[in-house]
């Protein structure tokens, strides 16, 4: 997973994402690992604490496919780490 962290200016960008939900955070990620170099997460507050924080089962480790629990499970561990 690519380095994250906090800034508080930027002056220049390749992507910006705007929404730190569960979404928006996500695709800043997967933008980071696919090898785009300055990617900036825009959150007026706590990352995922607008709508994602009140969606029940939005981020969890069990059921659905295999593929849905590592998501979730990598999901779990950004909003520790971040």
């Amino acid at each position: 997973m690519p380095a994250f962290r906090s800034m508080t200016r930027s002056h220049s960008a390749d992507v910006v994402v705007v929404g730190g939900g569960t979404v928006g955070a996500w695709t800043a990620v997967l933008l980071a690992e696919s090898g785009v170099e300055r990617v900036v997460l825009l959150e007026k507050a706590t990352l995922g604490d607008g709508a994602s924080s009140r969606a029940a089962g939005m981020v969890r480790a069990q059921g659905g496919t295999e593929t849905a629990i590592v998501l979730g499970l990598r999901t779990q561990a950004f909003y520790r780490e971040s």
